[in-house]
């Protein structure tokens, strides 16, 4: 069986105490405003944005549709890394979420050493030391960002579990063939169960569409801990994030649907896009590679691709040894929770955008790599 990594980089970051990672991972913070749109103004082409701060760097996004080989570095146009790609993006969402959990908290000020400190704080505005939509507690405003499709898991009648969805909590026959599937986007988007509960991911909007055929939505219905040391990649239930959640900026959304042909596709993308990762490690194995991918739905918008490179590897501590990345790489207000790519990587769990500063520098969750 083919090794799926086989190093990381010639080079690793310096070592450090324990405590030297811990204060960096509570310092992290305030490094940029996070990018989950709470002023969706409904659906169009990104060149529609043009009040946005980044306005001038929407040009360096490529609209996934018109998305060629060509638009990558030339190390990398490499068709493997293409295909890779385009798995990536047929397994992205656009999140959608209509309630804020009045467990958020209000303010990191007197406790910057559990809650992330966002300067973008309430809503985006300039406020530095307020958790992010923390104005809007108790209220089902809208806010959107990105995520993937990392796991799916298929329920059969022999299994005995029923669909969790609200339509079979409240059916007398709820459905018996059913399908799982984890979502990774980030907590600052999506809380805990209650903002689960009302959260929704659209697959395949790859293109402003003039009607509602292609629109294929996913139902949120709780939330997962993180996986951690288990060949089996199934994280645990989660009511409310943990302290290590909330602070590496992850969050696993559990959602649901009744198309199993639909989950059997995903599924088959998700192996698919292991084992292309596997091979284009293996194919740029022997060097340092800082190639960074991101697709995600800026300002709510139609898939687009972000192509750039990690400047910074971070270690910090959460038990045991994890990293976050610093990269130069578009990103706008609905880029928040989308999967960052870097390659050369196996990860336990993916690296989400978390933020990014005016100088278009962002900022990954945490993450454990091998």
């Amino acid at each position: 069986m083919r090794k799926m990594l086989y190093e990381i980089f010639n080079s690793r970051p310096p070592n450090t105490s324990s405590q030297e990672m811990e204060n960096k991972r509570h310092q992290r913070w305030g490094l940029g405003d996070h990018e989950s749109l709470g002023d969706f103004k409904g659906e169009g082409a990104l060149e529609m944005y043009t009040q946005c701060e980044k306005h001038d760097k929407h040009r360096s996004f490529v609209p996934m549709e018109l998305f060629t080989i060509s638009d990558l570095p030339p190390e990398y146009q490499n068709p493997l890394v293409y295909e890779m790609i385009q798995v990536q993006a047929a397994l992205t969402v656009r999140v959608s979420v209509e309630w804020t959990s009045p467990n958020r908290p209000r303010s990191t000020l007197n406790d910057a050493t559990i809650y992330p400190v966002y300067p973008g704080g309430i809503s985006g505005e300039r406020n530095a030391g307020q958790y992010p939509f923390s104005d809007k507690r108790g209220t089902n405003d809208l806010r959107v960002g990105s995520g993937i499709v990392w796991h799916v898991v298929m329920h059969e009648e022999e299994d005995g579990a029923t669909c969790p969805c609200g339509a079979c909590v409240n059916s007398p026959t709820p459905s018996k063939e059913w399908a799982e599937l984890i979502v990774y986007t980030a907590v600052h988007l999506i809380f805990d169960e209650a903002e689960a509960q009302k959260a929704s991911c659209r697959l395949h909007y790859d293109k402003v569409s003039s009607g509602n055929g292609d629109l294929t939505l996913l139902e949120g219905v709780g939330i997962k801990t993180q996986s951690r040391n288990t060949d089996e990649r199934r994280p645990i239930p989660c009511v409310t994030p943990s302290v290590e959640l909330v602070d590496c900026d992850t969050c696993c959304l559990i959602c649901v649907t009744h198309d199993t042909a639909l989950a059997e596709k995903l599924r088959g993308l998700e192996f698919k896009y292991y084992d292309l990762v596997g091979k284009v490690n293996d194919e740029y194995s022997g060097k340092e590679h800082r190639l960074v991918v991101i697709v995600s739905h800026p300002h709510g918008c139609p898939k687009y691709v972000s192509v750039g490179e990690w400047t910074e590897q971070e270690e910090l501590d959460f038990g045991e040894t994890a990293f976050a990345y610093q990269y130069q790489a578009p990103t706008c207000p609905g880029s928040s929770g989308a999967f960052v790519y870097t390659m050369g990587h196996i990860w336990t769990d993916p690296h989400v955008h978390s933020c990014s500063n005016k100088e278009n520098c962002g900022y990954s969750s945490t993450a454990v790599i091998f």
